[in-house]
């Protein structure tokens, strides 16, 4: 596993996804409606600071060797 970018809480929104996610492993947080400031809460933000970027990756990744 080699990592591309760094540990970031950043938010994306496309046509059909729209969240916060960790730019390092893709941990992610879906919202389903138009974001509010209220959306990048300490909830948010708490559970991001926690998250392990290993673990999510042997979860989620798929072994592309």
């Amino acid at each position: 596993m080699q990592w591309q970018y760094e540990r970031r809480l950043v938010f994306a929104a496309t046509p059909t996804w729209m969240g916060w996610f960790c730019e390092r492993c893709c941990w992610h947080i879906k919202l389903g409606s138009a974001p509010t400031k209220a959306d990048h809460s300490i909830k948010t933000q708490e559970e991001f600071d926690t998250h392990d970027c290993e673990k999510y990756a042997r979860e989620h990744w798929k072994d592309t060797d």
